[in-house]
């Protein structure tokens, strides 16, 4: 059983123990406070339960590559886009976490770029075991935190929340009920998330040439691949069919949002001019 296990028993057992103590010696004399710290007590036991149950031996996936990895966040503005989601015109910033092989057991431009683009409501963190293994197999690995489409990240010492007008558009989209709405989102989100792509990819290669004494000398610009998961693949998707640099795309559980041209009736219109490649 691994070690974290044994430290959710002990959790377990003080909590059952509190448990006991509070329900015998009335503890807490508000009874409307008692009955909240019971079931919340009740719910953090079943919990724990369930994790030591289910997962006796959870570890971190260990990589199959040969090389050793280390990883850095990056912060960068992008000065030729304003950020919509703010009135005050400043510009739009990025939270970048790039995992990448050691420097001094690799030449430099040999290794590939891959750009990962999270899910509709989660962060830059959410595929580390991926990031991890290309990583230990040659690849430079970028995850971008989207401002106010990621859960939380933090640019410039500040925290920064997923938007909540972006949350209800996530929750409130439905193509089965109201198509003109789920295009206008589905064009919304892509420009955002397609652009924040094309911003990263382009300061990488850019930078690849221009700094010899970082990470960047590392990336062959010539060999660059786009992923993500749900809308983050689907704007890999779409990053794939606006560039001629992209060699690989890896799209998980992702719609083709980008492919997406109108409404016709009572359908979307697609480019299907791409057909062929994708068969």
């Amino acid at each position: 059983m691994a070690l974290y296990n044994y430290i959710l028993l002990v959790v377990l057992f003080l909590l059952i123990g509190f448990l006991v103590v509070s329900a015998k010696q009335k503890i807490i004399k508000k009874d409307w406070l008692r009955r909240t710290v019971k079931i919340i007590t009740i719910t953090a036991i079943v919990f724990i339960t369930c994790a030591v149950v289910l997962f006796p031996n959870l570890k971190n996936i260990q990589t199959t590559g040969e090389y050793s990895y280390t990883s850095c966040v990056l912060e960068l503005s992008d000065t030729s886009r304003i950020e919509d989601f703010k009135s005050d015109g400043s510009l739009r910033k990025l939270s970048v976490l790039v995992y990448y092989p050691n420097e001094d057991v690799i030449a430099n431009n040999t290794c590939p770029l891959i750009i990962f683009s999270h899910g509709g409501i989660s962060t830059k963190t959410s595929n580390l075991s991926l990031y991890k293994e290309l990583a230990s197999h040659g690849y430079v690995v970028a995850s971008i935190d989207h401002t106010y489409h990621a859960l939380i990240t933090e640019i410039d010492g500040v925290k920064i929340y997923i938007d909540s007008g972006y949350m209800r558009e996530l929750n409130e989209e439905d193509s089965h009920s109201d198509l003109e709405n789920s295009y206008a989102c589905f064009q919304k989100w892509m420009k955002l998330r397609t652009g924040d792509i094309n911003f990263v990819i382009d300061t990488f290669i850019e930078k690849s040439v221009n700094e010899s004494n970082s990470f960047y000398s590392l990336i062959d610009a010539d060999r660059i691949g786009v992923a993500g998961h749900s809308l983050g693949g689907s704007a890999a998707l779409g990053v794939a069919r606006q560039r001629n640099d992209i060699k690989a795309v890896i799209a998980l559980e992702s719609p083709y949002m980008c492919d997406i041209t109108g409404i016709n009736g009572n359908e979307f219109s697609w480019d299907t001019s791409h057909t062929s490649a994708l068969l």
